[in-house]
């Protein structure tokens, strides 16, 4: 599976929120929805498991640093046995660097060193952008049940090449 990064341009994590057939109206409701985190940042290979016959939700983390981005665009294509089950293409919108998080100002014995590790974790320092995608639905039936092999494309504006290209496998699976 190919992950391809961008310095400017992070994907921190995606989370998928399920929705229950019994309260598909009410999104908010968190006790009904469980969530699934998926870290994407430095990771080898992005797995999803979601149970077939159910509406979710995908939001995206991400960060941008050092220049602007404008009018970027997702796009999706979802294979099962080398077959194009699905496309889907979204705007995700137009995005300036991530500001930076004001530090507290401390008074420390050991601030050297403290300031050695800020500089470390100045990345996770960064405002992450969220994004969230429309509801979507799983197929219902028992033969849409399985693994199918994903790549999701971000691009900038009319630009034939992708800022960041990621593969990753969905299962659906029969719902408990």
């Amino acid at each position: 599976m190919t992950i391809v990064t961008h310095p400017d341009f992070q994907i921190i994590k995606l989370t998928v929120t399920i929705i229950n057939d019994t309260n598909k109206n009410n999104v908010n409701n968190t006790i009904d929805h469980p969530l699934i985190e998926v870290p994407v940042k430095d990771a080898e290979k992005i797995h999803i498991v979601i149970p077939n016959g159910v509406q979710y939700q995908f939001t995206l983390y991400f960060q941008v640093k050092n220049k602007s981005y404008n009018n970027v665009h997702y796009k999706q294509v979802v294979k099962k046995h080398g077959i194009t089950m699905r496309t889907r293409e979204l705007e995700i919108g137009s995005y300036d660097p991530s500001p930076k998080i004001e530090k507290r100002e401390e008074v420390n014995e050991q601030e050297e060193e403290q300031e050695e590790k800020e500089e470390e974790q100045e990345e996770e320092q960064v405002v992450t952008y969220i994004k969230e995608f429309p509801i979507d639905e799983t197929p219902s039936t028992r033969f849409s049940r399985g693994f199918y092999y994903c790549t999701s494309w971000y691009y900038v504006g009319d630009e034939k090449d992708p800022i960041i290209t990621t593969d990753w496998t969905l299962e659906i699976v029969a719902k408990t």
